[in-house]
């Protein structure tokens, strides 16, 4: 944009000297008789000055010397603009769309629940009664234990292990996967409603440059690229540390951090979770009245990454941003 306002106005200096019989004054040395093209030349002079002033904010090597080869990049904060917008309109349909989720999570409506009594009066009853049987029979358990016979009180040991395992099994079932069928982070329907309302998920969010592409992507997302080499770097199972000029840009709600060309500093684990092919792309040609026809498939090798974790500069670490939704 600046350099296209830098050429106008040496365009338009040109002309307005040219109109008046002056010299040109878009070489910087010499003055022109036309206060018009005065004006165009100082509109041009402070565009190329604001074109090449240099960002404040560069990385060097830990020894503190700087290295013209060390990736630079630049940092734009704009924590404030976005309280302001949380505070006006756009706040208000982010609530709207978090109250979307309320409710989801809780157990169907039971109209006879009023009725019933209370969990906790059944299991004081319960144990009351237990005790009385208890104290009244404490004497006919004692004598028939001693007529019990050794195999017996084994297969009891037995049965209460069992019962034991069965009782651990049915926690560990309770306990939902971390993850879906599909590779989604399994969400409780209550987030679910308020992300697809227009909720953000909040958190960090990074610009990746792989061979061939680039990615957007935060924590817990999985992307498919064409396949990596070498394969033992990008065997399955292996943990990935991409950084410098891997890592173009990183953002969140209240600073973002552009890289020149890289960001250094960032850095993003990914995990290498399978080395597959694509689904098969059918290529079908036919020549009109030739009786030529052809039908070819063909399936590209890729890589599918999870992001694991973004880690920022020491000097953003205690940085203020909106967490991940958990």
């Amino acid at each position: 944009m600046l350099r296209s306002v830098t050429s106008t106005a040496i365009r338009r200096c040109r002309a307005s000297t040219s109109l008046s019989g002056g010299t040109s004054a878009c070489g910087g040395g010499a003055t022109t008789r036309s206060s018009a093209g005065r004006q165009w030349v100082l509109v041009a002079q402070q565009a190329e000055r604001s074109s090449c002033r240099p960002f404040s904010a560069s990385v060097s090597d830990g020894d503190g010397a700087g290295d013209a080869n060390a990736s630079m990049y630049a940092s734009v904060d704009h924590g404030s603009a976005y309280e302001e917008a949380l505070a006006g309109r756009h706040g208000e349909q982010l609530r709207l769309a978090y109250d979307e989720g309320k409710g989801k999570d809780d157990p169907p409506y039971d109209p006879f629940a009023l009725f019933l009594p209370d969990e906790d009066e059944l299991n004081d009853n319960l144990d009351a009664e237990e005790n009385d049987r208890g104290q009244d029979g404490a004497d006919e358990t004692a004598a028939a234990s001693l007529d019990e016979p050794l195999e017996d009180l084994e297969q009891v040991s037995d049965v209460s292990d069992d019962e034991e395992e069965y009782s651990d099994d049915e926690e560990e079932d309770d306990q939902s996967p971390e993850y879906t069928n599909q590779g989604f982070r399994n969400r409780p329907k209550s987030q679910l409603a308020a992300l697809k309302s227009g909720l953000p998920a909040g958190g960090l969010f990074a610009v990746l440059s792989l061979p061939g592409t680039q990615q957007k992507v935060t924590v817990d997302d999985v992307i498919v690229t064409n396949k990596l080499k070498p394969a033992d770097k990008w065997a399955v199972g292996n943990t990935i540390t991409l950084k410098d000029d891997d890592v173009l840009l990183v953002g969140s709600t209240h600073f973002t951090l552009v890289g020149l060309p890289g960001v250094s500093g960032v850095e993003v684990d990914v995990l290498v979770e399978e080395n597959t092919r694509d689904a098969r792309v059918l290529i079908f040609k036919k020549r009109k009245r030739k009786h030529s026809r052809r039908l070819n498939g063909f399936r590209r090798d890729v890589t599918l990454l999870r992001v694991m974790d973004i880690r920022l500069p020491e000097k953003y670490s205690n940085a203020e941003y909106k967490e991940t939704l958990a």
